[in-house]
């Protein structure tokens, strides 16, 4: 399910009455995305992909139907073809532009294995890439979880972001939009004060990555001393 942007507007109304839909919903759309990509909340896993052998890279594919973009990846596992799902595992991220740092010729790149223990993602078109590159098929043997926005031309978000964090995006927006010089709503203090709110939330909202909905502790653990 999908909630319209214009269903925002009690949030956005009362403090800036002459505001036009238009004006909302793009307001709303940044806010949005915004978001997103500082608290990484929204994750969906994707659907699982077939590792073929000798096949590095792999297309990252959300659905039209859920109205989001790839920022980034959150986690991937990989599994032998025949395994049961309990034998997945975790693969490490790993960073491309490091790798060439420590091998300057680029050999890494072209390291072939029965089994995939390390990944990265194409910055531009998201692709992942298996290192080393798999010499063995493995049928829905990857299993990835994206971390997603709203794209930059959605009328609607998925449901969980109204009915959660209705407030916490409204403040982006109103931020969004008493920052407008060329509007007679401009207001540089609220739209400090309404930013401030909104940067505020998001930090807070990052727990929700580690607790889930959850009344899990964050707790540092003391290292003990010998």
């Amino acid at each position: 399910m999908a909630t319209d942007l214009t269903d925002w507007s009690p949030e956005i109304l009362p403090d800036i009455p002459s505001a036009p839909v238009p004006a909302i919903k793009i307001a709303i759309r940044r806010a949005a995305i915004d978001f997103c990509r500082k608290t990484l909340l929204w994750t969906y896993d994707l659907e699982r992909i077939d590792v073929v052998a000798t096949e590095q890279s792999y297309a990252l594919t959300v659905p039209a139907d859920q109205y989001g973009r790839i920022i980034s990846v959150d986690s991937v596992k990989y599994k032998q073809d025949g395994k049961d799902d309990d034998q997945f595992a975790f693969i490490d991220p790993i960073s491309e532009n490091q790798k060439d740092l420590e091998d300057p010729s680029g050999a890494w790149r072209y390291t072939t294995g029965p089994t995939p223990s390390e990944f990265w993602v194409d910055i531009v078109d998201k692709n992942l890439h298996l290192l080393p590159i798999p010499t063995e098929d493995s049928d829905e043997g990857l299993l990835i979880k994206v971390n997603l926005k709203p794209t930059n031309t959605c009328d609607t978000v998925p449901d969980f972001l109204y009915d959660d964090y209705v407030q916490e995006i409204g403040y982006g927006a109103l931020a969004d939009l008493f920052g407008r010089k060329a509007m007679d709503w401009y207001d540089p203090n609220q739209a400090k004060d309404y930013f401030l709110k909104f940067i505020t939330a998001c930090n807070n909202t990052k727990t929700k990555k580690i607790t889930g909905a959850t009344k899990r502790p964050l707790r540092v653990k003391m290292r003990e001393w010998v």
